[in-house]
């Protein structure tokens, strides 16, 4: 991978710098025969040798950084999916489940959101398809980006007006919000309801009448 390779000739080059560095004349031996310049330069030898440490251990945290990166393009078979938001995908035999970064689709029981799970279903349910990862929720799901081709699914169901931007959560990508305006103004999908309720603020009102 490019950005391995970047990094070990990096590791290369700076531990090589790190030993060339050393003091050229700390191990030159007096009348006696005694190290004496080595008590001299003893705090600079120390100080060379836990220099080689630091760029040793910043190194391979680099390293394992680098190898997560890479590691956050998965691909897999849908299986399930949950929601408008929400799937699950077999990957290496082993089932994740993927809650689509950027978007917040209608919960099953609000209204519309039945439509947004089958305009999921028909998308990607039973497809390999491609998840882009951006990290965890707070629920442990994997949070990404879904593709199948070159199709961005997070893209497509907003301009279906099967979902929202989670601008909370998404500010960065504002093109979202783009999709979301274009659905809106041609009414399509959940924008037929002129009142409808983001799931945030449905979910918020829902956690209200638990409450009293």
């Amino acid at each position: 991978m490019p950005q391995l390779f970047v990094l070990h000739s990096a590791a290369f080059a700076l531990i090589t710098f790190a030993i060339t560095d050393m003091h050229p004349r700390s191990f030159v031996l007096n009348k006696y025969g005694y190290a004496s310049v080595f008590h001299s330069n003893y705090f600079n030898i120390m100080r060379n040798r836990l220099t080689i440490k630091k760029y040793f251990y910043i190194l391979t945290l680099g390293l394992l950084c680098a190898t997560a990166r890479a590691d956050t393009t998965l691909t897999g078979r849908c299986t399930a999916v949950t929601d408008g938001d929400t799937v699950k995908v077999l990957i290496d035999k082993q089932e994740v489940k993927v809650r689509l970064f950027g978007i917040d689709a209608p919960e099953k029981s609000q209204p519309f959101g039945n439509q947004a799970k089958k305009f999921m279903s028909d998308a990607v349910f039973g497809k390999t398809i491609t998840v882009r990862a951006t990290g965890k929720d707070r629920y442990g799901r994997t949070l990404g980006w879904i593709y199948i081709d070159k199709r961005n699914i997070n893209s497509e169901i907003i301009k279906a007006g099967y979902a929202w931007w989670y601008k909370q959560y998404a500010k960065k990508y504002p093109s979202l919000g783009v999709d979301q305006e274009k659905a809106k103004a041609a009414k399509r999908g959940l924008w037929v309801d002129q009142h409808a309720m983001a799931p945030w603020e449905w979910r918020k009102q829902q956690r209200q009448k638990h409450t009293k």
